[in-house]
């Protein structure tokens, strides 16, 4: 079965009225099946522990403990790529990504300045570029550059999000920083890091 895609929370689950219940639930995640289809139901009640108590969240998303997901999806077998899946909580990642690279020895490098502002500034905020599960990342110039590059792009996979502003980043969803550091584990120095700037106050 391939990966499935955890996506990070819908934007109206990041504001303050949902923060009690998203702490309560931080160790699920909400899913929900794309189209008509059936077997999605089933799979749930079978994968869920008794007593099941069953837990609904805006979107149409019902909640899943996060160790129970694997086999909910192993259960839907083919229909597995039908699902969404979505974190409830960002409050700890950036905290667990910073300390996968500060274990791994990779330096993180703040946002340009020009992002912080003006038009780009508004691109960012508009499109959600500055989520907390999101990051910067590009293979630097040099020897073996396009292999490099391709060999990133393969470990990023559907976690890739898209080129950032034209400065060769890609901007990646931190689920996907684990395998970059692996499969460059001994060319760590050839990865750049860079923040994104923190999302406006609300």
């Amino acid at each position: 079965m391939d990966e499935i895609e955890i996506k990070p929370p819908l934007k109206d689950w990041t504001r303050p009225i949902w923060r009690e219940f998203v702490t309560r639930y931080a160790g699920h995640v909400a899913i929900k099946k794309r189209g008509d289809w059936s077997g999605f139901a089933d799979a749930w009640d079978d994968e869920m522990p008794m007593p099941r108590t069953y837990i609904s969240i805006s979107g149409g998303y019902r909640l899943l403990p996060s160790e129970r997901l694997q086999g909910f999806l192993g259960r839907l077998g083919e229909n597995a790529h039908r699902v969404i899946v979505r974190e409830i909580c960002v409050e700890n990642r950036p905290a667990t990504l910073d300390a996968l690279l500060a274990e791994a020895g990779v330096k993180v490098k703040s946002p340009y300045a020009a992002w912080t502002k003006g038009k780009t500034r508004r691109f960012l905020d508009e499109n959600g570029r500055h989520h907390p599960s999101h990051i910067l990342v590009k293979v630097t110039k040099g020897s073996r550059w396009w292999s490099l590059d391709d060999r990133a792009r393969e470990l990023i996979g559907d976690y890739f999000v898209a080129h950032n502003l034209n400065t060769g980043y890609a901007v990646v969803r931190s689920g996907c920083v684990g395998r970059l550091l692996e499969g460059f584990r001994d060319q760590l120095d050839r990865l750049e890091f860079r923040r994104l700037p923190e999302p406006p106050a609300t």
